[in-house]
């Protein structure tokens, strides 16, 4: 019996509508609805007999007589298509570009650019930038249970750990010249306070993500018709959320001290790309959630992917490859003789600031700062254009 008389004995009660699917440009099933008065549920069925019709599996379709079940095309984001292999590409480029300035930090651990910044502070920023790169990864590929469960636990804890040492690095500058006399102890402490105690707010919400919402793998056959969907399910929207969200205000933090530690007068004061890399990253994810949001299939995890290379590159780029390029082009401005400054006017001008006297309050110059007034006056010209640093510093950042 055809699938024309199999109709017949449906049509009361059943409303069917044909649906094209423009993949295959072509009639492809029949879309039957069960009405009774209730919301429309839409079932995909097959014809047995006159009497008796099957509904499909999840991830079957009808064929084009609507006589059997065949598999659906699945949609995901995989490493042997084109999106896929351009994301990977990238990822792979980045990392080497992190290793690559990896090593010439280490090369250059005892110049001065490289110890004026905390260099140990440094190596742990860019290692978990290349930690950022390679989580990536889990983003690509068939969703299984253990990526859907660490792409997202895994990529919020090295983020915090980076905006964390990010953080510490700044602060640890504001003190340095804010301090009348800094105790070197307390500024170690409060940096690797300040990196702990910002991970461990991170790690908590994580923590609870994985115990009481955990992400698992999840199909989607309503979204694109005949095609379907693989992806990771979050578990909870709003954990989600609180989790990126926490990494930006973290993010925010690191951009408000930034922004004050940028007028600091230090050669080598990094707060400027600092302040820079963190308008990056926040411009990155406040575009990220609408474009999240509106996108499915393979879309939703390229976008992720892309706004975590593109936050991570930022980061990685503004904040360290000026200084490649300082180590790799311009060496003579990174050796101790040729980065020479006298900082008794400096230190009379904090001094007296902080005794409450403005830029426009008359001063009586100390005999020190006297005397390097006169020798900025003999010898400006020759340091014009340069980069200048204490042969010996009183504090190494």
């Amino acid at each position: 019996m055809g699938p024309s008389a199999a109709r017949k004995p449906l049509l009361h009660g059943i409303e069917t509508s044909l649906r094209y699917l423009s993949r295959w440009n072509r009639l492809d099933g029949l879309a039957v609805f069960i009405t009774f008065n209730k919301p429309r549920l839409p079932l995909w069925l097959i014809f047995r007999d006159a009497d008796k019709c099957e509904q499909c599996p999840e991830d079957e379709w009808p064929n084009l007589e609507n006589t059997a079940c065949v598999k659906r095309p699945v949609d995901f984001l995989s490493f042997y298509n084109i999106l896929g292999l351009l994301l990977t590409s990238l990822i792979v480029i980045l990392f080497v570009f992190s290793i690559i300035i990896l090593v010439i930090f280490i090369k250059h651990r005892e110049t001065p650019i490289v110890k004026a910044n905390n260099r140990n502070l440094s190596y742990t920023i860019i290692i978990s930038l290349m930690l950022c790169f390679l989580c990536s990864l889990l983003f690509i590929g068939n969703p299984d249970k253990l990526p859907c469960l660490l792409q997202n636990i895994i990529f919020n804890l090295v983020f915090a750990v980076a905006l964390s040492s990010i953080l510490a690095k700044t602060i640890t500058v504001v003190f340095a010249f804010n301090v009348t006399k800094p105790n070197i102890r307390f500024q170690i402490f409060f940096r690797k306070m300040t990196q702990v105690f910002c991970c461990v707010g991170e790690f908590s919400i994580c923590m609870c993500w994985i115990q009481f919402y955990p992400p698992y793998p999840d199909r989607d056959s309503v979204s694109k018709p005949g095609i379907l969907i693989l992806h990771c399910n979050v578990g909870s929207h709003a954990i989600f959320y609180l989790a990126l969200g926490y990494n930006s205000f973290l993010a925010l933090l690191c951009f408000l001290v930034a922004y004050f530690a940028k007028k600091l007068p230090d050669r080598f004061n990094e707060a400027h790309h600092i302040a820079f890399s963190m308008l990056v990253f926040c411009s990155v994810w406040i575009s990220f959630i609408p474009v999240y949001i509106s996108t499915k299939g393979k879309y939703m995890m390229a976008v992720q992917v892309f706004a975590i290379l593109s936050s991570s590159g930022g980061l990685l780029g503004f904040i360290f490859f000026p200084k490649c390029l300082i180590i790799i082009f311009r060496p003579k401005a990174n050796v101790k003789q040729s980065l020479y400054v006298r900082k008794a006017l400096q230190q009379f001008k904090i001094q007296h600031l902080r005794e409450e006297l403005g830029y426009s309050d008359d001063i009586q110059l100390s005999s020190d700062a006297k005397e390097e007034l006169l020798w900025w006056l003999q010898h400006v010209q020759e340091w014009n254009g340069k980069t200048m640093f204490n042969s010996n510093p009183d504090r190494v950042l």
